[in-house]
């Protein structure tokens, strides 16, 4: 996973990491808790709707579906897999002009 990208943008005035997805869930949860995000304010979500209503509440939420960043409502989706077979394969939504001061991260291992 792309932990490093991760940790610089916790540092980025402006920018809010609000959703990571890694296949190995676990990778996920430790990119937030190495930032402050307390383990139970983490939400572990599948569906784009569930993870839409939490984001619009401010929770930060992990999910095994590398599809899913493109699926909600977010300024960005950051690809940090290192891999070049797998990234170009990303979904990208047809509009980033939504105003949710978000952001997301995703990494297939």
């Amino acid at each position: 996973m792309g932990v490093g990208v991760i940790n610089q943008m916790f540092r980025m005035p402006g920018v809010r990491v609000c959703i990571i997805a890694d296949r190995v869930i676990d990778k996920a949860r430790q990119a937030f808790e190495a930032n402050g995000i307390q383990p139970r304010d983490i939400q572990f979500l599948h569906g784009a709707d569930a993870v839409q209503d939490a984001l619009r509440k401010g929770q930060p939420v992990i999910t095994e579906d590398g599809e899913l960043p493109a699926r909600v409502d977010v300024d960005a989706v950051v690809e940090a897999t290192g891999s070049p077979d797998a990234g170009p394969g990303l979904p990208m939504p047809p509009s980033w002009a939504k105003s949710t001061r978000s952001c997301s991260t995703w990494k297939p291992t």
